[in-house]
């Protein structure tokens, strides 16, 4: 459970009037505006905003000259004069004057005086220029910039280290980011931490995330491993050492899937269950039964006997079974085209969301609530009563949702490009929505926190 935040969170800003939360892994800055409050930064990762800076008057213009940028150089205009000055022959982003010089950003030059050599410090590629009071703002493919008369130096958001987010968990005062392809992360009231296979990790892909009460659990396709004390550890069994592709934590065991089998690890011992199911997908467990998702269909292992539902007999939409939930006291199934269903106690499967791409593991339900994370289809959320739907448009990072969990009153959302979260509505004991918001959908801003470090 995550009961601090690091206070420098950022706000996306949206077309639409609301706003998330975001925690993008920002690099390349593509442009810097100025609003009342201080400068909007667009980067691949979303947007922050630095409160407080603002542009010099005329800072375009230099001598009684305009100078605009050109694929050659920069375009110097003084009345009827035209003159084109290359820039040591680099494509120009932008020119900007400031304390009585002209200076020129280029994309793979660095910045430049247009009458004099490079500013060193500031990475090759500028995409954005702008004079403030104190200084230059460089926008560049590595992040943003200043040039003051301190020096050169980085204003770094808080930003997520990884940005492929595969899987999340929460436990231990900690927010657990498994990435695709750059490891582990976490967010704590000290702020991230990172681990890769240089730190220990197995592999850089995670699988899956479990906290077991005591200690992080996490998947990869070379075995899996555990964060105690800050440091990545791996179990001495040979056996966890194969690929494993989904796992759980639940009423005192661990769950893992691999291929052909099931471990279940208790106190007592581990025991091993053989299934058909060559990539099983998830795994969930509930009292006496152990339901797999897999390629070839959904499993419930119990009592020693594996029953494989599959399209063939009418029990599923789709074969492919991506997502596995506890709901109502039966069961949400995710399927790649075939959406979502719900599997009763008792009772035939119902469709609950049609024709979606449930993505892998991107699903999760808690107090009335059950949120959807879908192949480049964005997020879609129910809460009590209609289905909602946000996208990039509305904010998230990336169409592409991999990764969802409820904590307490927020909704952390994974995507291909960075995290977010979506502040919810709280509820009273008996489920229902407290309070005067009557579209159940509460969207927090955030608080951009400091600007340099």
């Amino acid at each position: 459970m995550v009961t601090a935040m690091n206070p420098g969170l950022l706000t996306l800003w949206a077309a639409a009037a609301a706003a998330l939360e975001i925690f993008p892994s920002h690099g390349h800055v593509r442009s810097i505006r100025f609003e009342p409050e201080g400068a909007l930064i667009e980067t691949a990762g979303g947007a922050f905003r630095v409160p407080g800076l603002r542009p010099l008057p005329n800072a375009t213009e230099w001598g009684g000259c305009r100078y605009e940028t050109t694929e050659a150089g920069v375009r110097r205009r003084c009345g009827e004069q035209d003159q084109l000055i290359p820039v040591g022959g680099f494509p120009t982003s932008g020119v900007a004057a400031y304390r009585g010089e002209l200076f020129v950003g280029t994309y793979g030059g660095g910045l430049r005086r247009l009458y004099g050599g490079r500013v060193g410090g500031v990475p090759d590629s500028v995409t954005a220029l702008a004079a403030i009071r104190g200084g230059l703002l460089c926008g560049t493919e590595k992040g943003l910039y200043r040039v003051g008369p301190g020096g050169v130096g980085r204003i770094d958001p808080p930003s997520l280290p990884i940005h492929n987010v595969s899987a999340l968990a929460s436990g231990a005062g900690a927010l657990w980011v498994g990435s695709f392809d750059g490891g582990l992360a976490a967010l704590s009231s000290g702020g991230w931490r990172h681990w890769t296979k240089a730190d220990g990790l197995p592999s850089d892909w995670i699988d899956g995330l479990a906290f077991d009460g005591e200690k992080l659990w996490g998947a990869t396709e070379k075995g899996v491993f555990w964060i105690v004390d800050g440091r990545a550890v791996r179990p001495e069994n040979p056996a966890l050492h194969r690929p494993t592709a989904a796992l759980h934590a639940g009423g005192g065991a661990v769950y893992l899937a691999q291929p052909g089998r099931v471990i279940v690890i208790r106190p007592q011992g581990t025991e091993t269950l053989e299934i058909p199911e060559k990539h099983p997908q998830r795994i969930w467990s509930a009292g006496e039964e152990i339901w797999v998702a897999g390629l070839r269909g959904l499993y419930r292992v119990r009592g020693g006997l594996v029953t494989r539902f599959s399209t063939a007999k009418g029990e599923l939409p789709a074969d492919w079974v991506t997502a596995l939930e506890p709901w109502e006291g039966g069961l949400l199934v995710g399927t790649y085209d075939g959406g979502l269903i719900h599997r009763p106690a008792a009772g035939e499967p119902r469709p609950v969301l049609e024709k979606t791409w449930v993505n892998l593991g991107a699903l999760a339900a808690s107090n009335g609530r059950v949120a959807v994370g879908e192949m480049d289809g964005g997020l879609w959320l129910q809460d009590g009563g209609a289905w909602r739907r946000l996208k990039r448009e509305d904010g998230l990072p990336s169409n592409d949702v991999t990764a969802v969990l409820f904590d307490q009153d927020a909704l952390w959302i994974g995507t291909r490009e960075g995290l977010a979260r979506l502040m919810l509505s709280e509820r009273d004991a008996k489920g229902a929505t407290t309070g005067e918001d009557t579209d159940r959908l509460a969207l927090r801003p955030s608080d951009p926190g400091p600007v340099d470090r």
